[in-house]
């Protein structure tokens, strides 16, 4: 089947998703070369999709899921591909970066993906090249919090649009609960990644992530982990997220 069936082509603007930005970052090689899965990811997958019990054996905690198609929103250099594939799913990802997609797909290619050109694609989250229901579930890790709210909310449409009903979407954002910020603050802010790149990044509290997801999704786990840097008297914190797609026929149906 050709993924990009009944898929949406439309041109995005490079300027208000920082499509340029990023690409430069990760020439530079910056924070986002990692090569191992988020520990959020692995935990999502444990509970809630399939668990790895040893070398080669695995407990299913959804009826019939077999080689399911998992979408990576935001997949980077293809970490998650590679554990997807590692438990035995048929992984996709796509990333606004065509750096990052051509090292995921060297490393996808070399550990046995087949057909990465048409799995593992440059495009913008709000315009996804695939077929209405395409995918059983989907992961976004630190890629929805690292965008213009409005963007996105145009990416959750899509996501929710290529997404089975019933199917799931992780998703981990940052939090306004920072030191580094005033207190109060929620929503958007430009941050400097350094080599005169920056990005715009949206600090969620509880009413934003319910505004982004409660349309398309039902949110089925919302946990806020805390991290604390002691001696620099510094914390942050991120939004772990689970979700489920509702069945709703049109995007704009009322």
């Amino acid at each position: 089947m050709d993924p990009s069936a009944d898929g949406k082509e439309t041109i995005m603007n490079s300027e208000d998703n920082n499509k340029d930005d990023w690409d430069l970052l990760y020439q530079q090689g910056n924070e986002n070369y990692l090569f191992y899965p988020d520990e959020g990811i692995i935990r999502f997958f444990s509970r809630h999709i399939r668990k790895k019990t040893g070398h080669d054996r695995f407990v299913d905690h959804i009826p019939n899921l077999g080689q399911a198609k998992i979408l990576d929103v935001g997949c980077g250099l293809g970490r998650h591909l590679k554990y997807l594939l590692d438990l035995g799913f048929d992984p996709y990802g796509m990333d606004l970066s065509g750096h990052a997609i051509a090292m995921a797909r060297h490393w996808l290619t070399q550990a046995g993906l087949k057909r990465c050109e048409e799995r593992i694609l440059e495009c913008d989250a709000r315009s996804l090249p695939f077929a209405d229901h395409f995918f059983d579930h989907a992961i976004s890790h630190a890629a929805l919090d690292d965008m213009r709210f409005s963007i996105a909310q145009q990416a959750v449409v899509e996501i929710h649009r290529v997404l089975k009903p019933g199917g799931y979407l992780y998703c981990d954002l940052y939090s306004d609960v920072d030191s580094g910020l005033e207190l109060g603050f929620t929503g958007e802010m430009e941050v400097d990644k350094g080599g005169g790149n920056s990005i715009v990044r949206f600090y969620f509290n509880q009413n934003s992530i319910n505004l982004l997801f409660s349309r398309y999704f039902l949110i089925k786990e919302m946990t806020l982990a805390r991290f604390e840097e002691v001696l620099a008297q510094r914390y942050w914190s991120r939004w772990h997220v689970v979700l489920q797609s509702k069945s709703i026929s049109s995007p704009g149906e009322s």
